[in-house]
């Protein structure tokens, strides 16, 4: 979205209410990092947003064994393949 001063801006409406807890797999969270900081100079606040999600995050390994119920993968939209 495009400020009226031509910027990138995020706009959202959120109430002040407690995020709830994620976790994330190992490879997801560098994948989605990188991609952060790729998109750094076009979209500050999308990056800023991204990190700081990865960053209270449980990053937990990739071959954990136990998932939440409500477990999502980055990428093509298939669950995990394990």
């Amino acid at each position: 979205m495009t400020g009226a001063d031509g910027e990138n801006t995020i706009t959202t409406h959120r109430k002040a209410r407690a995020r709830p807890p994620i976790q994330i797999r190992e490879t997801d969270a560098e994948r989605i990092g990188n991609l952060a900081i790729e998109a750094e100079e076009r979209l500050p606040l999308v990056t800023e947003l991204l990190l700081a999600e990865i960053n209270r995050a449980k990053v937990v390994p990739d071959s954990r064994r136990s998932r939440p119920s409500r477990w999502c993968n980055f990428g093509c939209g298939r669950g995990p393949s394990s």
